[in-house]
Formats: structure tokens, C-alpha cells, sequence
């Protein structure tokens, strides 16, 4: 047992430092199968999810039951939530920050209108639109 009470699983894991196992001829997370075994079957569509945020405890103690929603929400309220491939660091965007922020700017200016701005920064005006609505680039300024 690891501190707090977690008990970690030392078996096989995934990447994401979830245990798996086998048992009774079936491939289980072990986090699923800790509930299973203790708690009774997993009602369709939902997770199992960690109080304690550690993806390789199986304590069953440690797991509550939840929806995808859920599981989503409490990670966001825990600050677990990284967007790796946000903003300038996704590969696919169009756009810089300080674009986004300067089409905010000279929108807000009224200095020219959204099918301007998108020949402008050679992107569609629904783009620029995402960006006044701060749909994306919700952090530039």
C-alpha cells in the first residue's frame, strides 16, 4: 500500500498508468475490475473513477461510480485537465495568439469586418468568428 492508502497495482499497466490484468479469461483495467469484484457489476456507460487520482490504484475504497461527464468534470475540478496540443502547440492551427488577440482588436475597433479579417490572416470567416466568440483562443487577449 502505497501513502494515503492507494494500493497500487504492480502488474502490468497502459501508458497511462492504468493496471490490466486478466481474469476468468477476460482483459480487465483493474480499477473496473476492484469495483466488479466488490461492488457488483458496472452499469452500462458508466466509469469507474479515483478519488485519489492515481490511475494505478485499485483500492476499491479509492473508486466511486460515474458517468463520462462526470469523470470529466471532477478532473477538471481537480486541475488534471492539460491540453497538450492547445493553441500555438497544435499542429494544426491557423493562428497565433497574438493573430487571434489582433483580430479581437481590430474587430472590436471596428476597423474592418470578419471577411476581411479572415482574407487578412488567410483563414475562413468562421474562423474569425470562433475567435471573436472566444470558441478558441479563449486565452488570447
Amino acid at each position: 500500500m502505497r501513502p494515503g492508502g492507494c494500493m497500487e497495482w504492480i502488474g502490468a499497466k497502459q501508458k497511462n498508468g492504468y493496471g490490466i490484468c486478466t481474469f476468468q479469461g477476460k482483459f480487465w483495467l483493474t480499477n473496473r475490475l476492484a469495483w466488479t469484484l466488490t461492488n457488483g457489476p458496472i452499469p452500462d456507460g458508466s466509469c469507474v473513477c479515483h478519488r485519489c487520482d492515481n490511475p494505478g490504484c485499485c483500492n476499491p475504497e479509492h473508486l466511486f461510480l460515474g458517468s463520462h461527464a462526470d469523470n470529466m468534470a471532477d478532473m477538471r475540478s481537480k486541475g488534471r485537465r492539460r491540453q497538450i496540443n492547445a493553441g500555438e502547440r497544435n499542429g494544426r492551427a491557423k493562428l497565433t495568439e497574438q493573430q487571434a488577440s489582433e483580430i479581437r482588436r481590430l474587430y472590436a475597433e471596428q476597423r474592418t469586418r470578419q471577411v476581411d479579417l479572415a482574407a487578412r490572416f488567410g483563414v475562413s470567416q468562421s474562423v474569425v468568428s470562433l475567435v471573436l466568440r472566444r470558441e478558441i483562443w479563449k486565452d488570447a487577449v
